[in-house]
């Protein structure tokens, strides 16, 4: 019984809003996001993309993407590579030249996740030899 009253706290604890917590979190990743910090660059990014401590924005989350990105982060590049390839209607125009060139560098840095998105980019291609290759 008392592990159906544990697992029912944590699914109140996860429905629960986002608290003030959110927004200082958010607010610290900025601090250090404009200090170029590329990590926190892309965090600042994903709290826009899904409104944690700040309303949702998808233009703001493209750009801070795009500071990541520039500065080398792996999955900066890979979060605009997915705008490029569908994630940033009415933000960003599909691009699969763009989206292939940045989850590139994503893929090549070891992230899975990207490996697989390139493997079927490549498939999608017509290109089976370089798809095999990532997967």
């Amino acid at each position: 019984m008392k592990s159906v009253a544990l697992a029912f706290s944590c699914l109140l604890l996860f429905a629960m809003p986002a608290s003030a917590n959110d927004s200082r979190t958010f607010n610290a990743m900025v601090a250090l996001a404009n200090r170029g910090d590329a990590e926190a660059q892309y965090h600042v990014g994903m709290m826009h993309n899904n409104g944690i401590g700040t309303p949702q924005d998808r233009s703001q989350a493209f750009e801070w993407f795009q500071k990541s990105a520039a500065a080398n982060d792996p999955l900066g590049a890979y979060k605009l590579g997915c705008y490029y390839d569908g994630q940033g209607v009415g933000v960003v125009a599909t691009d699969p030249d763009q989206a292939l060139k940045y989850k590139l560098v994503a893929a090549k840095a070891g992230y899975a996740r990207a490996q697989h998105d390139v493997a079927l980019m490549y498939d999608r291609q017509g290109n089976s030899e370089e798809a095999l290759k990532w997967w």
